[in-house]
């Protein structure tokens, strides 16, 4: 059976019109260095400039070290609340704080409003289920032995 590993990492964060596009896609690629970011400029409900930053990490080793990173800052909380972080399909959820990004370090965040970074990661576990992935996490996160957590990529499940 496969290692369990990851496939991909995206992250999404608005940029208020009192908010510099520049520092907010710095804090994009602090979170995951390499990234591929995109914009999409909107309208707020009242008709103010919004714009929508995309960042996309597709190389597993690369997604794996974004991982690594913010388990680092934020393990022991992620893996204190990582069943309700993973999804049937997954996916691999946090809101990261987007003005300590800007400022250099990593941090999770608990705001509901949209001055986050959402981050989401995609496990790879071809056969395995969800507990499987949970487990595989959480020791990664407990920055124990990684077990069955590998940098692996291939095709579609």
């Amino acid at each position: 059976m496969d290692r369990i590993g990851f496939r991909e990492l995206d992250l999404e964060a608005f940029v208020h019109a009192t908010e510099s596009r520049e520092r907010v896609e710095g804090a994009l690629l602090h979170v995951a260095p390499g990234a591929r970011v995109e914009r999409q400029a909107l309208r707020g409900h009242f008709g103010q400039p919004l714009l929508v930053l995309r960042a996309r990490l597709r190389d597993p080793p690369a997604v794996e070290s974004a991982v690594r990173r913010l388990a680092e800052s934020a393990g022991a909380e992620l893996a204190r609340t990582l069943a309700r972080r993973v999804d049937e399909q997954g996916r691999f959820f946090a809101r990261l704080d987007k003005q300590a990004a800007a400022a250099g370090t990593i941090a999770l965040s608990d705001s509901t409003e949209n001055d986050v970074i959402r981050w989401t990661a995609r496990v790879r576990a071809p056969g395995r289920g969800r507990a499987d992935v949970l487990a595989a996490l959480e020791a990664l996160l407990r920055g124990g032995a990684t077990g069955s957590m590998g940098s692996t990529g291939g095709e579609e499940e």
